[in-house]
């Protein structure tokens, strides 16, 4: 099951599930809408497309990633793409959705 980073950062406001890692000294301090992650308060869980122990990572500046899509087979979209979709992360706030 993926997760976005957005349900996981819901999904912990309303469920308190990083409570046990607010005020430690040891809390990573997440970038790129990264959540701390319960099981280990010194790393986070990353939203797609992010890396490292703080979610800092990506590809190398000065690399580009080209995508080309040579054949859509039995493509039914409703309420949006959740499977079999490309997401590329466009958007100021990385945790929102951008366009599929």
């Amino acid at each position: 099951m993926n997760m976005s980073a957005v349900f996981l950062q819901n999904y912990t406001k309303l469920f308190t599930v990083t409570a046990k890692c607010n005020g430690l000294a040891t809390t990573a301090k997440c970038k790129n809408a990264g959540a701390p992650n319960p099981r280990n308060c010194a790393t986070c869980i990353c939203p797609f497309g992010y890396g490292g122990t703080l979610c800092e990572k990506r590809a190398p500046k000065g690399k580009t990633i080209q995508i080309r899509v040579t054949a859509l087979k039995n493509v039914r979209c409703k309420g949006g793409c959740v499977t079999s979709a490309i997401e590329p992360k466009v958007l100021v706030d990385k945790a929102m959705t951008s366009p599929r």
